[in-house]
């Protein structure tokens, strides 16, 4: 059962990062079989964090998505991401 990482963040410095995150990440992505379904502005319709931006990542299964966060190779673009931006960043799914 496919299962999704969502992350919610607000830069704090600007956007000219994210052009090396993708980058970095889309081969990790692909590596770890995980397909980014949307990305986009965000709004809060109950009780949270006002977050500008989101992104909804898909993979197969818990350990693939697990597999791409802890994946030594995506430290460089996961440092890069929380170097500008506040968020949060959740897993859904069995």
């Amino acid at each position: 059962m496919p299962v999704y990482i969502i992350s919610l963040s607000s830069p704090t410095k600007g956007t000219a990062w994210r052009e090396e995150y993708y980058r970095l990440v889309t081969p990790l992505l692909a590596k770890h079989r995980g397909t980014i379904v949307r990305t986009g502005s965000v709004v809060n319709l109950e009780r949270g964090t006002d977050w500008q931006r989101g992104a909804v990542i898909e993979f197969p299964q818990r350990a693939d998505a697990l597999g791409f966060y802890s994946d030594p190779a995506y430290r460089p673009a996961k440092d890069l991401r929380l170097a500008h931006t506040d968020g949060e960043a959740y897993l859904i799914g069995d």
